[in-house]
């Protein structure tokens, strides 16, 4: 048991009330967006590399996907393991790595900072794929503050006169830490004690668009807006869906990961 914020909590008691009604929309949405991402790799990927990964992972999607639970190191080895081979054989020459500074709003109000690089490793025309590597940190008040970092793989489709849509796909690892002072009941009596925080994986996917200025004769910059729906797990053993707005920039740099 302990207190935070001046509350009692209860670490052993677990409210499931009402989550399932929002756990399964989210265990389909997985579901089906981690079918599309495969499906996508499938499409690209030699069959030598996808045989490699069937073996060395034992991904259940060859045989058909369960819902029973998140496979979510599985699914998280395989996005890894895929990126790196598309980084690695991008078929045309990218332009230079992209750097990212944003405005992170969880739950849009609660406050944060994003930063991140992205590389992107496969461009044809319109089409753009990236990678990237994120670090962030955002403070729900009277609550938890958090520190994240992830890796995370995009798509952006690009118009003439400079808009475009995008997507993008991560996982991340968070560690939180509460608000305030905590307290635990030792022997009986309520002490203060240090907060080490506590840390979860966080699966997201995101949807947004931006405007390129370098498409109408301006400095090599992005800007972006955002919609990520992520989840936070485990939190007393479950899934916790959770809403975040991105509103940023994105500057253009000449710099190759590949020279």
């Amino acid at each position: 048991m302990g207190v935070r914020n001046g509350a009692l909590l209860n670490d052993d008691v677990t409210n499931r009330d009402g989550y399932g009604y929002i756990l399964v929309p989210i265990y389909i949405g997985e579901y089906c967006i981690l079918n599309g991402f495969y499906a996508l790799l499938i499409s690209i990927l030699p069959q030598e590399f996808l045989q490699f990964i069937k073996q060395w992972s034992k991904v259940t999607f060859f045989r058909g996907l369960k819902m029973e639970r998140v496979r979510m190191s599985i699914n998280t080895r395989l996005i890894a393991v895929s990126l790196l081979f598309l980084m690695t054989h991008a078929g045309a020459t990218p332009k230079g790595i992209e750097l990212q500074a944003a405005y992170y709003g969880e739950f849009i109000t609660h406050p944060g900072l994003l930063l991140g690089a992205a590389y992107p490793f496969h461009q044809a025309g319109r089409h753009t794929f990236s990678g990237a590597l994120q670090l962030g940190a955002y403070r729900h008040a009277d609550n938890y503050r958090a520190l994240f970092t992830g890796l995370e793989t995009g798509y952006r489709y690009a118009f003439d006169a400079g808009p475009y849509l995008e997507s993008t796909l991560g996982v991340a690892f968070q560690r939180s830490f509460t608000d305030g002072p905590l307290y635990r009941r030792v022997d009986g009596e309520v002490q203060r004690v240090d907060d080490w925080g506590r840390g979860v994986l966080i699966p997201s996917l995101s949807l947004g668009f931006g405007w390129d200025l370098a498409r109408n004769q301006l400095p090599p910059v992005k800007l972006y807006t955002r919609f990520q729906l992520f989840g936070r797990y485990p939190v007393n053993g479950m899934l916790i869906p959770d809403f975040a707005m991105i509103m940023g920039v994105v500057y253009q740099t000449d710099w190759q990961v590949f020279p």
